[in-house]
């Protein structure tokens, strides 16, 4: 008999980079999906939505570690569009890739202390869904700096 145990897990990998492109920090952070993020897989599933999907990541300074019942960034200082591979199988698993780019924030001096991101699925004209939440140690992003966030989903 075959049997099956199916979860979703994510891992988010940040790249601040300066204003040449060189890399000055990088992290790999794994991520906490929410409820629901969880709900709105199943709501999708059983086709109970309408409209278009757009996603987005957001980044904040929160750093209450992620929960379940989140539905929110704790402290969401900004968000920019993200784009998403199509669906491809890797090691038994289907995984998609999650990417944005945050440009904008940050003075010379206050640089933009983030420590929390998500990503958000808005699905028509409701509210966002924060599908997942991540915290991680504090990058402080400056003016003309660009962090990378690419997140791996795994099915």
């Amino acid at each position: 008999m075959v049997s099956e145990h199916t979860s979703i897990q994510g891992v988010l990998t940040l790249e601040l980079r300066d204003p040449s492109g060189a890399l000055i920090e990088r992290h790999v952070v794994h991520n906490l999906i929410t409820h629901r993020g969880k709900q709105l897989l199943a709501r999708l599933l059983g086709g109970k939505t309408n409209g278009a999907i757009n996603l987005a990541i957001g980044v904040g300074a929160g750093a209450v570690a992620p929960a379940l019942e989140d539905v929110a960034l704790a402290s969401k200082l900004g968000e920019a569009k993200a784009d998403m591979t199509d669906p491809f199988v890797i090691t038994g698993q289907v995984r998609v890739n999650v990417k944005s780019t945050i440009a904008d924030g940050g003075t010379v001096d206050k640089p933009l202390p983030l420590t929390e991101a998500g990503i958000l699925v808005r699905v028509g004209e409701e509210e966002p869904v924060l599908f997942n939440r991540v915290t991680f140690p504090v990058i402080n992003k400056g003016p003309n700096m660009s962090l990378l966030l690419s997140w791996d989903l795994n099915f």
